[in-house]
């Protein structure tokens, strides 16, 4: 009843483990008193170690180890050789080696499946060409001296090992070897060196083996054949995976789900996204289960090829099939969500099921599309159903939403929309502030929008040129030119570039009070900063040289205009 002594352990074990209790104290006296009579001391000893193993507790296992061979307890070499895989698993190379010398110096001997074990274990230690030939033929020959022989396994094992240092013609050489000799090779040999060479866009190397491998009787299986249509889909060659395929399956091979996977990747890639599709859903209609790899090859293509509703349907269907989505095909979503609402398809956007609106970034990148072709409501409307998914907005969102009403001439719904982000205990950023002071310039309270840029100030808020330029312009258009030149002033002692809206805006505000001193200067100093003026700028000059009666100076500007390549109209010139 060994698996029955092992369920008990494991259960009595799992136990302690969870009271976080010291293993072996706990355990002696319900081994020695209640267990040793009835199965015998060894059975349990080695039963104990594998548990520990497997449950990754190796340090007990050690200890355990340790103080059986102290009494005089053997472990059996079963057991000896499952703790020496888990100590490879668990990449603890320190472990492993040290149990392997006790197993050839102290017992128990060492078998075929040790040897294989510690082969496999060179794999994992990221070694050069030159030290895992070196390391692994020193275990072959302590094998050979040991009068044990390799098996299928053991030359599998090794030739994989070759294949990942790189040693591909070393490991071909071994097979060819081994066929000379008529010694065991299996299709397990075979494709680690198909898959090496594949790994190496070597495919015509790869097709070769599988040539080599059918001519000495050895039938290549699904992996052969899923590793090679794999190759030539990643290269392109679209043709060579889908005869592969076919050959495949009148083999009477079936293929897995990583074989359509792999052609649906290389049809994605050349376009071929019908015929990908219909391989995609072959997938289904042959009993497979669909995984998150199969649908994020659709989905990404279906979002490169521009089919976004295409991609929708798929999501939606792989939420349906309870697939949950990789990281990665939840970026491809809102990669072409997003892309969708940049070419200004937002009402497309919005007839897609809403199911794949998942983060609070894909409602903003709408919202703000929504807002700039100038229907903020539809923006607005998208906060309920947001909502619903526990998804909240942020001062980022509230910004894009009192924007896109103020720009829309919707000042009320704007200044409710900011109210909304008080009462929900958002702090206004920058920007939140600069679209607030933009909207009481626009009311003509200057005074409170002042006042809130005086707050702004006094808080050390980083203010941008955006936000001074606001409160200037508002400055300017009710006649505080003063106030706005001050403020233009502190804007360049505080080390912030005034842009061409900065000195259009007190340019126009100096020339309607005459100061055409003021202005020149200002037109002047924006050249020299490197600041070219736009047609707007000129549009003030030549208006305000106009009604001075300075026809000369308007001739220059715009002589000047058409030199810089600006587009004049008819106004200007009468």
């Amino acid at each position: 009843m060994r698996l029955e002594v092992y369920a008990l352990l494991r259960d009595v074990v799992c136990y302690l483990k969870e009271l976080n209790a010291d293993m072996l104290e706990n355990l002696t006296d319900f081994l020695l008193d209640r267990l040793a009579d009835e199965v015998g001391l060894a059975v349990i000893y080695n039963a104990l170690i594998k548990v520990f193993a497997a449950n990754s507790m190796l340090k007990n296992a050690k200890d355990l180890f340790s103080e059986g061979m102290k009494i005089g307890l053997e472990p059996d070499v079963y057991s000896s050789n499952f703790l020496l895989k888990c100590s490879v698993e668990a990449d603890r190379e320190d472990f492993a080696k040290e149990l392997f010398d006790i197993m050839k110096n102290w017992g128990p001997a060492p078998n075929t499946r040790t040897y294989t074990i510690m082969l496999n274990s060179l794999s994992k230690l990221n070694l050069s060409t030159d030290e895992f030939l070196s390391r692994a033929s020193a275990i072959l020959e302590d094998m050979e001296k040991s009068g044990i022989s390799c098996t299928v396994v053991t030359y599998g094992t090794f030739i994989r090992g070759l294949c990942k240092v790189g040693a591909l013609r070393a490991a071909l050489n071994l097979i060819r070897t081994l066929q000379k000799e008529d010694l065991p090779l299996n299709d397990y040999c075979y494709n680690a060196v198909i898959y090496g060479f594949c790994q190496k866009g070597q495919l015509s190397e790869a097709m070769e083996v599988l040539e080599e491998m059918r001519n000495y009787g050895v039938f290549p299986d699904v992996y052969s054949y899923s590793i090679l249509i794999d190759g030539f889909s990643k290269m392109g060659d679209v043709e060579k995976s889908l005869s592969l395929f076919h050959e495949m399956e009148v083999s009477n091979i079936k293929p897995t789900i990583v074989s359509y996977s792999s052609l649906c990747h290389g049809l994605c890639k050349a376009g071929l996204m019908e015929l990908s599709h219909g391989f995609f859903q072959d997938i289904g209609y042959r009993g497979h289960e669909y995984d998150n790899i199969a649908y994020d090859i659709l989905i990404d293509g279906f979002i490169n090829q521009g089919h976004v509703s295409s991609a929708s349907r798929l999501f939606q269907e792989m939420i349906n099939h309870n697939v949950h989505p990789c990281v990665s095909t939840l970026r491809n979503i809102i990669r072409g969500f997003c892309q969708y609402c940049r070419e200004g398809n937002s009402q497309e956007a919005l007839k897609l099921d809403q199911d794949i609106f998942l983060t609070s970034y894909m409602y903003t990148t709408v919202m703000n599309r929504l807002c700039k072709e100038g229907k903020p409501e539809k923006a607005w409307e998208l906060l309920a159903p947001m909502l619903k998914k526990n998804i909240f907005p942020d001062v980022v969102m509230c910004s894009i939403l009192m924007d896109g009403f103020a720009k829309n001439s919707k000042l009320k719904e704007a200044r409710k929309m900011y109210g909304k982000m008080l009462k929900a205990g958002m702090m206004p950023d920058v920007v939140t502030n600069t679209i607030l002071i933009n909207i009481l310039c626009c009311e003509g309270h200057m005074y409170k929008a002042y006042t809130l840029f005086m707050e702004m100030i006094e808080k050390g808020l980083p203010l941008d040129d955006i936000c001074y330029t606001s409160i200037i312009a508002g400055l300017c258009r009710c006649g505080e030119i003063r106030k706005g030149w001050a403020l233009f002033n502190q804007m360049s002692r505080k080390g912030v570039l005034p842009n061409v809206f900065t000195f259009t805006c007190l340019i126009d505000g100096f020339s309607k009070q005459g100061r055409m001193d003021m202005a020149e200067l200002l037109f002047h100093e924006m050249k020299r900063r490197g600041v070219a003026p736009d047609v707007a700028t000129y549009n003030v000059l030549v208006a305000a040289y106009h009604r001075s009666g300075n026809m000369k100076k308007k001739e220059e500007m715009l002589l000047e205009m058409q030199n810089n390549g600006l587009e004049t109209v008819q106004w200007m010139r009468d």
